[in-house]
């Protein structure tokens, strides 16, 4: 076991110097000032190393290197979008940096409804509230199909939250789901969020697209393993997402239908 702290790069108010201090002997860190969806260069990967190295510390894990929302909506520059995340993978590979975290949540990369949750002895922390979370999208960002995500206990639980809130606790609460916190790529405003979180509405499993984008994964786990990246766990998350497909296209389809899509995507992998 490595003993590793996680940094925000030069901006982080935590010091490398302190972390060293504190007995770690790497870092995990990313390149937040690049935009999500462009390419890593094994310059500004290096630069980086480089200030790391300088402290006595390693860089050994990547948290994380961001998914492009169209890669998640499969949509827009989807297919640029995963070249370039391919690209930075192969250059975090050859820069000795192999073990990298990634996030497919839509919109927000992480969140938590309260940033300064006080504990019994006055220390703070973060926190996640599900009755938090429900009123917020029940009653704050309004999402047209919330109510029909929850069950009636959860619309009740989180309609008693909210009444119980008053507006400094709303704004609150909408600024810790909302507007970034450290290590997150983007942050938005209400307006803006409601925009983002819509585009996802139209989304399903539809079978055939569901597989056709899970050979696409399985190619890209071969081209990590291929450069030296091991990811045991998209390894695991692609063999949980074939379970899921093929229980919903049981439900949906027939057996014969459903061997035929995968010896199609078998087919595509031997191509």
């Amino acid at each position: 076991m490595k003993q590793s702290f996680r940094w925000f790069g030069p901006d982080d108010t935590v010091k490398l110097s302190y972390i060293k201090q504190a007995g770690a002997t790497n870092v995990v860190t990313s390149l937040h000032h690049i935009s999500n969806g462009d390419v890593w260069t094994v310059e500004e990967i290096e630069k980086r190393k480089k200030i790391i190295e300088q402290n006595g510390l390693k860089w050994s894990v990547v948290e994380s290197l961001p998914v492009h929302e169209d890669i998640k909506k499969d949509s827009g520059l989807c297919l640029s979008y995963i070249n370039n995340y391919i690209k930075s993978l192969k250059n975090l590979s050859s820069c000795g940096v192999k073990t990298v975290c990634y996030n497919f949540m839509p919109v927000l990369d992480w969140t938590r409804t309260s940033i300064e949750e006080k504990l019994d002895d006055d220390s703070k922390t973060m926190a996640f509230n599900k009755e938090a979370i429900n009123a917020f999208d029940l009653f704050i960002v309004k999402r047209k199909k919330a109510k029909e995500d929850l069950s009636k206990k959860e619309v009740d639980q989180a309609k008693l939250y909210y009444k119980n809130l008053d507006s400094s606790q709303v704004e609150n609460l909408t600024k810790s789901i909302i507007s970034g916190l450290p290590g997150s790529e983007e942050s938005y405003d209400l307006s803006e969020f409601s925009k983002r979180i819509s585009e996802y509405e139209g989304i399903n499993s539809g079978a055939t697209e569901s597989f056709q984008g899970l050979g696409e994964l399985k190619e890209q786990l071969a081209e990590m393993e291929a450069s030296g990246i091991s990811s045991p766990d998209l390894a695991a998350d692609i063999s949980e997402l074939e379970r899921m497909l093929e229980n919903q296209v049981e439900t949906d389809t027939n057996s014969d239908y459903l061997e035929t899509l995968k010896e199609q995507m078998k087919n595509q992998g031997d191509n």
